[in-house]
């Protein structure tokens, strides 16, 4: 049996992570200890240094008179893309802005991904991982920034 923990957040701003009781066995695929805080895999912010925490944040936005798309399921494409990959070499993406969100605001990106059907665009997660030596990078990793 497994139990957890949670360091039980105050509010916006504050740190949290998980501790995770039990077996460890990992002769059996248990490998728990309750002295590794755990990172909530649903948390919508990270503290910024070592060791990672969730950060709670404040849900509020003003969203300025925008409004979501009213396209019909049937009618809706979605289309997901990594962001430094699909803006790194776009010609009309000015240079400062490649790689990065801004990329994807810039007209042609938008008018080609209209020209292709697409109404919503999803972006692929980012992931935290922790930096490591290696003595040659994959073109994932390149591509990830890792």
């Amino acid at each position: 049996m497994a139990w957890l923990d949670l360091a039980a957040p105050r509010g916006p701003g504050s740190h949290y992570a998980f501790y995770v009781h039990g077996p460890n066995e990992p002769e059996k695929g248990h490998r728990f200890d309750a002295t590794v805080a755990l990172i909530d895999p649903y948390a919508r912010e990270l503290s910024s240094g070592w060791p990672l925490r969730s950060r709670v944040i404040d849900g509020g936005f003003d969203w300025g008179g925008d409004r979501p798309p009213a396209n019909p399921w049937r009618d809706t494409l979605i289309y997901e893309l990594h962001v430094k990959g699909f803006t790194r070499l776009h010609p009309a993406v000015p240079a400062a802005w490649r790689g990065k969100y801004l990329g994807l605001t810039v007209a042609p990106v938008i008018e080609h991904l209209k020209s292709i059907g697409v109404t919503a665009v999803e972006t692929v997660a980012l992931s935290v991982l922790r930096h490591r030596a290696v003595p040659a990078r994959s073109r994932i990793e390149q591509l990830l920034g890792l």
